[in-house]
């Protein structure tokens, strides 16, 4: 999606599940067109311990910023100050907000790898809900994402909670 129109989609974060999506990925179009957003789009996410998931509002990150990114990735969600070009989706959610929720739910963060090992942390499944033309579409995050090589999108499989860490913007010196 290019441009600022910002389609509302509802993320799932469920605690428990296997291994992680893979690198060398780009990000996909998301929902097509008829997606909504509602009148107000609270940025907390809301925890259900008994279920064990946390839910956040969320929109289709505005892709094409950049043409040497040429669609790469580098995160599936940012909140506020996040590189929304690098990105598949964006929330109102902060990170710290976003941490506490799924600690709420026993998930921990790990730490991010690196060329010579994987990433740890806890594995949980990610879904993307959006209205599509009055019918509410379900999907797993994965399916926003494909290999650059032949365009295939990511298998579901989980994805590893890495947390998150805390930088300065160098614009705001924040």
């Amino acid at each position: 999606m290019t441009g600022g129109a910002r389609r509302h989609l509802t993320v799932w974060f469920l605690a428990g599940l296997a291994a992680l999506g893979g690198a060398g990925c780009r990000g996909g179009s998301g929902p097509r067109d008829g997606a909504t957003r509602p009148a107000t789009r609270p940025a907390a996410a809301r925890v259900d311990r008994r279920a064990g998931t946390v839910v956040l509002d969320a929109a289709v990150a505005p892709q094409g910023r950049y043409a040497v990114l040429a669609e790469a990735i580098e995160y599936l969600l940012v909140g506020p100050g996040g590189k929304a070009y690098e990105s598949v989706f964006v929330t109102d959610c902060r990170a710290e907000d976003l941490a506490a929720a799924l600690e709420r739910i026993a998930v921990r963060p790990g730490r991010p790898g690196d060329g010579d090992r994987d990433p740890t942390g806890a594995k949980v499944r990610i879904r993307v809900e959006y209205d599509l033309a009055g019918r509410t579409v379900r999907k797993d995050a994965d399916a926003f994402v494909a290999y650059r090589a032949g365009g295939a999108a990511l298998k579901p499989m989980g994805w590893v909670y890495t947390g998150s860490r805390r930088t300065t913007d160098p614009a705001t010196g924040r």
